[in-house]
């Protein structure tokens, strides 16, 4: 019963986790025979659109920051297909440093920029946003939550002395990886929570024509980039939640976890706890055609216990509560590690659930073992001595023995046997005719 609940468990995380992302981009029928059919045009726009952001890069870079810059960028975007709607159920509130707010493009800083005239920042281990540099963006370099907190708070637009009114808010998405949004969420980090006593979240979504998806988890920034001109419109909406005000005794790890309730319920999604880890195993898995092996919780730590095995235990029989595809991963930790007896390492797995803490504990010596001797090498072969009639000095021949032979070819060999032949027969009647004189004694001049 406990085996059955266990393989019940790991299905439904797998099945969590390949829901949370979309993997093909392309509708189905009928949505699919519509999009040939735009095919010419949307090729013809991409190419229009491509030469008209020229115009948008350079209001970019000349005109100063401000409320005329973000309209006239709002209707040049409107016109490369992307339309941000904002819908203040909850007024941005003036205190408010930190915007915290779930991901579902690689262009939602263009849209936190247009809608709210924020900074959006994003940490050293998700990857930079398409075109940031255009944009009031921040990308610190760290990856922990620590370290993330103490580099943030060192930005001078974060300096707590500067009054509320000269304060530009932080967007921040503790995402790594933009998500379908008709699933579930990543579990939020708390670092963004951690930077004030108040944070404010925010709900955003994003739909298209012809059921083209914003983004895949196999696709790259400028495929995204493309899909997104190549579409008639990509309308992003922003939705302001109420502010969210950290409570007396409550952390940063508290207060990230009612946000994530809060966008949760709004964008009625269901409760996940998956994590950048099991995203990362699942994709893994899926790169190499097999059945993705994802755990509902992170990847667990070296153990600091210390295991000694003297000597090599018999396999356990095959009745034992095992996990599904526990063979598998003693194969990937023996590739790895060819010299730890399997026993061992099935041991340690049965512990970790995870390759690659069981590899750790290994290199790390955090778990003993008795490696599994080599077999000997065997000596090289001898050279064999030479055979008797192999001597060192070459042979000698008579000059008699090296005539060469005349070769004919079977045409030459025909015209001499017929040249014989007549040789013979002239000398055959020479003879008969000489004997035939002879006998009769006739006298016969020349």
């Amino acid at each position: 019963m406990e085996k059955s609940t266990a393989k019940e468990s790991k299905s439904l995380s797998e099945a969590d986790v390949e829901k949370l992302f979309h993997t093909k981009r392309l509708p189905r029928l009928p949505w699919s025979l519509l999009l040939v059919l735009y095919a010419p045009f949307g090729l013809f726009l991409t190419f229009l659109r491509i030469c008209m952001s020229l115009q948008v890069i350079l209001l970019l870079v000349i005109c100063p920051a401000g409320s005329v810059k973000r309209f006239m960028l709002r209707v040049f975007f409107g016109v490369l297909g992307i339309v941000v709607i904002t819908d203040s159920f909850h007024r941005k509130s003036s205190q408010t440093k930190i915007y915290v707010s779930n991901r579902v493009s690689l262009l939602d800083h263009v849209v936190f920029y247009l809608a709210l005239d924020c900074i959006t920042v994003s940490s050293g281990g998700v990857a930079a946003p398409l075109l940031h540099f255009f944009f009031p963006h921040r990308r610190l370099a760290s990856r922990s939550p620590d370290d993330l907190e103490i580099e943030a708070k060192k930005m001078p637009e974060f300096d707590e002395s500067r009054s509320t009114e000269t304060v530009v808010p932080f967007a921040i998405q503790p995402e790594p990886l933009p998500t379908n949004g008709s699933h579930s969420l990543f579990q939020f980090s708390d670092w963004p929570c951690r930077l004030a006593t108040d944070v404010q979240p925010i709900a955003l979504t994003a739909r298209r024509p012809f059921g083209i998806k914003l983004t895949t988890v196999y696709s790259s920034q400028w495929w995204d980039l493309f899909w997104t001109l190549f579409v008639p419109t990509t309308v992003f909406r922003v939705k302001l939640l109420a502010p969210m005000e950290r409570r007396e005794g409550e952390d940063g790890g508290q207060l990230s976890q009612r946000v994530q309730e809060s966008l949760r319920e709004e964008l009625k999604l269901q409760e996940s706890q998956v994590t950048m880890d099991n995203v990362t195993a699942w994709l893994k898995a899926s790169r190499k055609g097999r059945t993705p092996g994802v755990s509902p919780t992170p990847r667990p730590r070296a153990v600091t216990t210390t295991t000694t095995t003297s000597q090599t235990p018999a396999t356990p029989p095959p009745s034992s509560r095992e996990p599904t595809g526990l063979d598998r991963m003693v194969d990937q930790v023996s590739a790895v590690l060819p010299q730890v007896p399997h026993t061992t390492i099935r041991k340690d797995l049965l512990r970790t659930q995870s390759v690659d803490a069981t590899i750790a504990n290994f290199l790390e010596g955090v778990v003993t073992y008795d490696p599994i001797p080599s077999p000997p090498a065997k000596p090289a072969p001898k050279p064999l001595p030479p055979p008797s009639y192999i001597t060192s000095t070459p042979p000698t021949f008579k000059s008699s023995s090296l005539r060469p032979r005349k070769y004919y070819s079977p045409a030459m060999e025909a015209m001499h046997r017929q040249l014989s032949l007549e040789e013979r027969k002239r000398e055959l009647v020479q003879k008969a005719r000489q004997s035939y004189i002879e006998k009769h004694g006739l006298n016969v001049s020349g």
